[in-house]
């Protein structure tokens, strides 16, 4: 459902070829929806150790991105990387530092080794366009043909194979 909501963004780190973690966020307050709000995104110099930062819990039952405050005019965060071993080069989180001070600190699912390399850093808004027909709701949920074998939105098993890895 987020996937179709243009007031989020997606803040994505990459090292490498082989390394990528993700976290998908809402500014607050948000701008109105099939609005285009260019935010910029600078990585500091310095970084924050994981002993010291208290990261930010999601709640899984509210099933919804996280919300980050920041004034509607900004057009820029700057992100701090949490390091788990500063002399290992390994990153255990990020910070989203907005006017000089911390928002949101989030913890990567899985550590990343920069391997001398450095983290590239990407900011970019959800571009999303609910669906109106099945068609284009197959669209969205990555079928890239409408010419599926079956009539619902989340599968593509052919109707005569649906139950058939249900236990009797």
């Amino acid at each position: 459902q987020y996937l179709t909501d243009d007031r989020l963004y997606m803040l994505t780190v990459v090292i490498g070829e082989s390394q990528c973690q993700s976290l998908c966020f809402l500014p607050t307050p948000s701008h109105d929806v099939c609005t285009v709000r260019p935010i910029g995104v600078e990585v500091l110099d310095d970084t924050t150790e994981e002993a010291s930062v208290t990261f930010d819990i999601e709640d899984a039952a509210q099933l919804s991105p996280p919300t980050v405050e920041m004034p509607a005019n900004e057009e820029k965060i700057d992100i701090r990387f949490v390091m788990a071993d500063e002399e290992a080069q390994i990153i255990c989180g990020i910070e989203i530092v907005v006017c000089g001070v911390v928002k949101y600190t989030h913890e990567f699912r899985k550590t990343m080794k920069m391997n001398g390399e450095e983290p590239r850093v990407l900011l970019q808004q959800i571009q999303g366009w609910p669906p109106n027909d099945m068609k284009m709701g197959q669209f969205v949920n990555g079928v890239c043909s409408n010419a599926t074998r079956s009539s619902c939105l989340c599968c593509t098993t052919p109707r005569e194979n649906w139950g058939l890895n249900r236990l009797s």
